[in-house]
């Protein structure tokens, strides 16, 4: 697809077409995507470094991303904007301190299992 189709197709899922891509002329672009146009005929992608400038796009190996054609960098685009995003990860139980008789319970049961029914009544191993 060429750059205007992804721009079309961008604008169908919503507003901000100039926060998700852009094409790149010449000064930082803050878009998550902005192709870039190489001069040996190939295109990359750069993104943003959220300190005022891009950077290249990389793929798992570590290896610039480069296209042979623009429609190759848009349909790369395309496909990243609409990847499903990942599940997230469920909230981690947040920790409430035991109520005082909830813990007076905790420390009945626990002597309790160690055969001390009045543990005011339980003598220390070392004697104190």
């Amino acid at each position: 697809m060429r750059y205007q189709d992804l721009v079309a197709r961008v604008e169908q899922l919503g507003p901000r077409v100039g926060y998700t891509i852009s094409w790149y002329d010449g000064v930082y672009s803050e878009a998550n995507y902005t192709i870039v146009p190489l001069a040996d005929g190939k295109f990359t992608v750069y993104r943003p470094s959220g300190r005022g400038s891009n950077f290249p796009d990389h793929d798992f190996d570590g290896r610039e991303v480069v296209f042979d054609s623009e429609d190759a960098a848009c349909d790369y685009v395309w496909a990243k904007i609409t990847h499903p995003k990942p599940e997230p990860e469920p909230e981690p139980k947040k920790f409430t301190m035991p109520s005082a008789a909830e813990l007076a319970e905790q420390r009945r049961v626990a002597f309790a299992n160690l055969g001390i029914a009045d543990p005011r009544l339980a003598r220390r191993e070392d004697g104190l």
